[in-house]
């Protein structure tokens, strides 16, 4: 971040969106690919949330993906700002969804 490789912090911000649902083993159909949006519902549907948080999540997460995965895909420019706010959000919903996971 100090470096000003922002879209970088948002690429690294998009992997750890990525492993959220790898934290359980998620059971598919064999040979089926799910997408990440469709491995969110399976995970969050585990964790046993009231129906209003897990569909806050559910966009919360998925928004956010979206946004992580434009560097990925696109030429688009990031400041500072953009990576923090990136960053802090991440970083929230990991700590709130390991907490969740543990109880």
């Amino acid at each position: 971040m100090n470096l000003g490789d922002y879209p970088q912090v948002i690429a690294q911000c998009r992997k750890t969106l990525e492993a959220i649902p790898s934290a359980i083993k998620l059971k598919f159909p064999k040979d089926a690919k799910p997408t990440y949006n469709e491995k969110i519902e399976k995970f969050l549907s585990s964790l046993s949330l009231p129906q209003a948080t897990n569909d806050t999540l559910k966009i919360m997460l998925k928004e956010l993906w979206a946004m992580t995965s434009k560097p990925h895909h696109t030429n688009s420019t990031f400041n500072r700002a953009d990576a923090e706010f990136v960053l802090n959000i991440a970083v929230t919903l990991l700590a709130y969804l390991g907490e969740q996971k543990k109880n």
